[in-house]
């Protein structure tokens, strides 16, 4: 079963067409910025001609609204190249676990579970969509205007073209995550087999869930340098509620994103010791009731201590795949929203500093 085959299933058609563009993916991400403020700027071009003024109520000044749509564009640009990245990764992740995979195949049902899987990514891909259209009607100032005044912003419709795809992406995260993880666990999960002492076979759960974890926080400090509010200068720092609460979200999020893999990788190595463990207590009883017996004494002894010695080596077996090494990066990997909000806070106040006074 080719996991890239199944991934493109799982892909909503806007996914799909990114990721086809023959370029690499942090150009696709640029020109997909630039799109998104070209589109902007073409909607105040066209909403400003004397055909629309009735409707149009054109920004004071026009540039007002540049900043929030850059930030609207970068993170939808960062959306989904950073998926693009999360599912090429994860590739050479599962290529590596693939070694260990037993011979038996079911291809019948690795089918069906495409087909459900595919269900749900597009069920919560549309289902996100709408949300987004809620969001920008409902939940934005230029929604509001629509509705009370029957004016249209620019702002309105590159709401309506972006909100819609980054609910989308959302959506669909949240009920496949990291989509070949999930194929893996749906499909594979079975037939993979590993030597109980070989812990560094464990190893790609480990990167799947730090590159996973990496990906929601790089996310939030977009988000957390956006909350900077410029005009509360007393604090600097802009609305700190708000990105306390923003930078808590992004640590449960990139938490529950680092271990997920982990736990897919203990259920394996919990196996494997439940496995052995049974093995090894069977021969222990067959050992010690041999010894019982007073047949063949001595070899029964000797097998009988070699046997308790390796079931201790087994119980003291740590049952999670990381390391503390793991522990402390991703610790380190947690900072990450609290520097973007010093970082951006730190720049405003050189700007500040500089221009400020002319």
């Amino acid at each position: 079963m080719k996991y890239e085959d199944a991934l493109q299933r799982l892909e909503t058609p806007a996914g799909r067409l990114f990721d086809r563009l023959p370029f690499p993916v942090w150009i696709k991400a640029i020109c997909l910025a630039l799109l998104v403020v070209a589109l902007y700027s073409l909607f105040l071009l066209i909403l400003g001609l004397p055909l629309f003024e009735p409707i149009f109520r054109a920004p004071d000044p026009f540039w007002s609204e540049y900043d929030t749509v850059l930030f609207i564009a970068v993170l939808c640009a960062y959306l989904y190249a950073s998926e693009i990245y999360l599912a090429r990764g994860s590739l050479t992740d599962i290529r590596d676990l693939a070694q260990h995979l037993s011979a038996d195949t079911h291809e019948t049902k690795a089918a069906q579970k495409i087909n459900e899987l595919s269900r749900f990514a597009h069920l919560a891909s549309w289902v996100g969509a709408g949300v987004g259209l809620v969001y920008a009607f409902f939940f934005t100032g230029s929604g509001a205007l629509f509705f009370q005044e029957g004016k249209v912003e620019a702002f309105l419709p590159i709401g309506l073209l972006t909100f819609p795809l980054m609910f989308s992406r959302a959506g669909r995260s949240i009920v496949i995550g990291n989509p070949t993880l999930t194929l893996f666990r749906q499909i594979d999960a079975p037939r993979f087999q590993v030597d109980v002492f070989d812990r560094e076979a464990y190893r790609p759960f480990v990167r799947m869930g730090m590159r996973a974890a990496l990906r929601w926080l790089f996310l939030f400090a977009i988000l957390v340098g956006f909350l900077l509010d410029e005009n509360n200068n007393n604090t600097i720092f802009g609305s700190l509620p708000m990105i306390y609460i923003m930078v808590g979200i992004s640590a449960l999020i990139a938490t529950y994103e680092f271990v997920l893999p982990l736990v897919t990788a203990r259920n394996f190595i919990v196996r494997d010791k439940t496995d052995e463990l049974t093995w090894v207590i069977s021969e222990i009883k067959e050992r010690r009731q041999n010894l019982k017996a007073a047949r063949d004494i001595e070899t029964p002894r000797a097998r009988l201590a070699d046997l308790l010695a390796y079931k201790r080596e087994i119980d003291h077996m740590h049952d999670w795949p990381v390391e503390s090494p793991d522990i402390g990066r991703f610790v380190i990997y947690l900072l990450i929203p609290f520097l973007s909000w010093f970082g951006a806070a730190g720049a405003e106040v050189l700007v500040e500093g500089v221009f400020g006074g002319r």
